[in-house]
C-alpha cells in the first residue's frame, strides 16, 4: 500500500498533554502532531484551533472518534482534545463559532458538534440525537511556545499538473448512500486492475467514510483534514482546497479519483466546488444518490444550472423501494436510476464508469 494523507495512529499507553491525563485526541486533529511540551491557555480560538476540553454532561454525542478511527466512549469528567469549527448538518446538528474568533476562558462552556472531535457552540440537536448537545467545559487552547497552535495543511501538493479523472459521488442529504456507493465502485474498478485514488471533499472531518472507500482497494487517500480543515461549514476556499487534494492524489498516477462529498450538494462547500472549472473539466463521471425521486430532479438540475457537462447518473438511495423510486425517475427524468443493491444493475453502472476512463 501506498503512502495515503491520514495514517496517523495513536499512541499505545496513556495520554498525556500539559499535564492533563486524556481519554482521546480526536480524529479531526490526524493532520498535525501534537508538540511534546505543549501549553495551555486562555485566548482567542479561531477555526481550526486545537482546544483541551472536559466533558461536563452527555448528550447527542456519547463517544468520539480517535486519531486511529476507533470509537472512544465519553463519560462526566473525561478529558480530550479537539478542535473549533463549525457544522451545519440538515440531519443531525448545527453550531459554530462567530466569525472573527471566540474568547475562551478556562470553565467556559462549549459544545462536541460532531463524533469527529469539532468543539464550538450548538445551536440545534436533532431530536433523533435527544435534542442536545454533549456538553464540554474549555480547559484552554492548546500553545507551543505560548502561542495558540491549529492544525495545518500536510499534504505535499505539486504546482500545477493536471489532475486525474474525477467521478464525483454527491447526494441530496447525508445517509443514503454515497459513501457505500463509492466503496462498491472503487472495489469493482480496482479488482480489474485499475489504480484507484480516494478523496472526501466535504463533511465535518470523521474518518469512518474514507477509510471505508480506502480499504476497498484505493492506491491512496485523502481528505479536507489532511488539507487543514475541520470541516467545510466555515469560511475557506474549497475549490481550492479539492484540486489540492486531486493534485496531492493525481501524484500517485491513479486512472481515476473518487471524490465523495459528504452531506448534501447545496451545501457544505461543494457548490464551490462543482462549479469550478477545471474541477468541471476533470470530471469523468457523477454518481448523484439522492435521498428521493424530487432531491434527484433538482440535483440534475442544479447541475445544468451550474455547468457541469459530464454525465450524470442517478443510483437509487438506500433504504428507497427500488421500484417505486425507479418509476418516478423515469416518469419525470426519462433515465433509468441504477440500484447499487442489485449485483446486475451495479455491474452495469460499473462498466459505465469505467467506459468513461478511455
Amino acid at each position: 500500500m501506498e503512502h495515503t494523507g491520514n495514517d496517523t495512529r495513536e499512541n499505545r499507553g496513556p495520554l498525556k498533554l500539559a499535564g492533563f491525563s486524556l481519554k482521546a485526541v480526536s480524529s479531526n486533529l490526524r493532520s498535525l502532531p501534537l508538540p511534546k511540551s505543549a501549553g495551555v491557555s486562555n485566548g482567542v480560538g479561531n477555526e481550526g484551533s486545537i482546544i483541551l476540553v472536559r466533558v461536563a454532561s452527555k448528550g447527542a454525542y456519547a463517544s468520539i472518534e480517535d486519531r486511529s478511527g476507533r470509537d472512544i466512549k465519553l463519560a462526566a469528567g473525561d478529558h480530550f482534545v479537539g478542535v473549533l469549527g463549525h457544522r451545519c448538518s440538515s440531519y443531525s446538528v448545527v453550531g459554530g463559532i462567530p466569525e472573527g474568533g471566540l474568547k475562551l476562558h478556562k470553565g467556559d462552556r462549549l459544545a462536541l458538534l460532531s463524533k469527529a472531535g469539532l468543539i464550538g457552540k450548538a445551536e440545534c440537536v436533532s431530536k433523533f440525537l435527544g435534542g442536545k448537545a454533549t456538553e464540554v467545559v474549555v480547559e484552554g487552547l492548546i500553545t507551543a511556545d505560548g502561542k495558540p497552535i491549529s492544525i495545518s495543511n500536510r499534504l505535499k501538493t505539486p504546482a500545477g499538473g493536471q489532475i486525474a479523472p474525477l467521478l464525483l459521488v454527491i447526494g441530496t442529504a447525508a445517509e443514503v448512500g454515497k459513501t457505500t456507493f463509492a466503496e462498491k465502485i472503487t472495489y469493482w474498478l480496482s479488482k480489474r486492475g485499475y489504480r484507484v485514488a480516494a478523496a472526501k471533499i466535504a463533511g465535518t472531518g470523521r474518518m469512518r467514510d474514507i477509510k471505508r472507500v480506502a480499504g476497498s482497494g484505493a492506491i491512496a487517500h485523502a481528505d479536507f483534514v489532511d488539507a487543514g480543515l475541520a470541516s467545510t461549514y466555515g469560511r475557506s476556499d474549497y475549490a481550492a482546497m479539492s484540486k489540492g487534494i486531486f493534485r496531492y492524489l493525481s501524484g500517485f498516477s491513479p486512472d481515476i479519483i473518487i471524490a465523495e462529498g459528504g452531506g448534501d450538494l447545496i451545501w457544505g462547500g461543494l457548490p464551490e466546488v462543482l462549479r469550478d472549472s477545471e474541477v468541471q473539466s476533470r470530471t469523468a463521471a457523477i454518481a448523484v444518490v439522492p435521498k428521493d425521486a424530487a432531491g434527484a430532479i433538482g440535483a440534475k438540475q442544479l447541475l445544468a444550472n451550474w455547468g457541469l457537462s459530464a454525465p450524470s447518473y442517478i443510483i437509487s438511495p438506500i433504504g428507497a423501494n427500488p421500484l417505486g423510486f425507479k418509476k418516478r425517475i423515469m416518469a419525470f427524468l426519462k433515465e433509468r436510476p441504477f440500484n447499487m443493491r442489485d449485483r446486475g444493475e451495479f455491474e452495469e453502472i460499473a462498466e459505465i464508469i469505467r467506459g468513461k476512463l478511455g
